[in-house]
């Protein structure tokens, strides 16, 4: 004789009834699957109101002053140029399209606001209004005690690699470049960058005795414009063994 079918697993496969909760299979099915296309449903609308956020924000385009930047100036003089344009109509045919831009993308985000606010996504992309005409460098020299001064990494420079891996980092890296602004901010993350980096050294070498951390600025030229301007520092900050040896000593309960 062949034996009956087994039911499946929680139901009674002679009622048609969940084993634990009694209530008919068929209704706990209905309800999975009505849960499931909801879940789904939130998750596209949700998805959506992302790629919609995504879409550039053309919003600084309604400032004047983004128009009289040197670098918006001379970037779209050479775009004129090479598209065999008159200057100032090239400019005007720009900014209609970037208000207009920014007039559909504003109508379209208006539905999506309230789900990008409840879900905490308020970051949304912004076009750079021109490339920027400066190089930065970060730059680290270790002191010695005979009172040799060397370069220990400098952005770019093959000779001076040390930490590389921790400095070009993508957060030590952005840390860098916070510590450039020049507010509380920047003084905060300038500190927090040069005592990092200064403990690392003391460890790898027992001669070095103060570590100074600078950042380097210098302006780009094109070819013809002329030499190459000194590179300044931004910013300067020197930790020396003593003194973080005072701090830990502070700070130790």
């Amino acid at each position: 004789m062949t034996p009956p079918e087994a039911p499946e697993p929680g139901v009674d496969g002679d009622k048609g009834v969940d084993g634990v909760t009694g209530a008919p299979a068929a209704t706990l099915s209905g309800e999975a699957s009505w849960w499931a296309h909801l879940r789904a449903a939130l998750a596209l609308v949700w998805l959506l109101s992302c790629v919609v956020a995504a879409i550039p924000d053309l919003d600084r385009a309604k400032a004047t002053a983004n128009w009289k930047d040197p670098r918006v100036i001379d970037e779209l003089s050479v775009w004129a140029e090479a598209l065999g344009q008159e200057p100032t109509a090239f400019v005007a045919t720009l900014k209609m399209i970037a208000e207009r831009g920014a007039a559909i993308r504003g109508v379209i985000m208006t539905p999506f606001k309230p789900i990008l606010k409840a879900t905490g996504i308020r970051q949304s992309w912004v076009v750079f209004i021109a490339g920027t005409r400066q190089a930065d460098r970060f730059e680290v020299t270790g002191h010695h005690v005979d009172g040799r001064a060397e370069r220990l990494y400098l952005r770019g420079d093959d000779t001076a690699q040390w930490r590389a891996r921790l400095i070009e980092g993508s957060r030590f890296r952005n840390a860098t470049f916070l510590a450039a602004w020049p507010d509380k901010r920047g003084r905060r993350h300038r500190a927090s960058v040069c005592h990092i980096l200064a403990t690392r050294a003391f460890d790898d070498d027992k001669t070095i005795d103060a570590v100074t951390c600078a950042f380097l600025r210098r302006r780009n030229v094109k070819p013809g414009e002329g030499p190459v301007p000194t590179e300044k520092r931004v910013y300067e900050t020197t930790v020396t063994w003593a003194a973080l040896q005072a701090s830990q000593a502070t700070r130790a309960p």
